[in-house]
């Protein structure tokens, strides 16, 4: 990984460990149910892919998990086409998400 300016954190990749994948086509919003995506814990993280080939990833406006059911809600600004990718995570803090007690919202920086 380069970065064009020198950066301070932490870097997670992720080898193995559940994982979920779904598409979807133009949706402002998306909904993921706990019982949909089977990875039984509200730590998730997350990556949004555009359609195009190749992909690019996505940033959405906001991501929610709920941290009973563990639904998933992530919504767009514009209607959007890509596929989306969650993880269950043991539990890990960046600047790009937050995980908490009572589920992980990630509101994105305003530029």
């Amino acid at each position: 990984m380069t970065f064009v300016q020198p950066q301070s954190g932490s870097l997670l990749l992720s080898a193995v460990g559940p994982r979920y994948q779904t598409t979807f086509t133009n949706q402002t919003t998306l909904t993921i149910a706990g019982t949909t995506h089977h990875l039984g814990t509200a730590a998730l993280l997350y990556q949004v892919y555009d359609s195009a080939i190749p992909a690019s990833p996505v940033r959405p406006d906001r991501v929610t998990v709920d941290p009973t059911t563990y639904t998933v809600t992530v919504t767009f600004l514009a209607p959007q086409n890509g596929s989306i990718i969650l993880a269950a995570s043991q539990g890990a803090s960046g600047t790009d998400f937050e995980i908490r007690d009572g589920g992980i919202v990630i509101p994105v920086p305003s530029s």
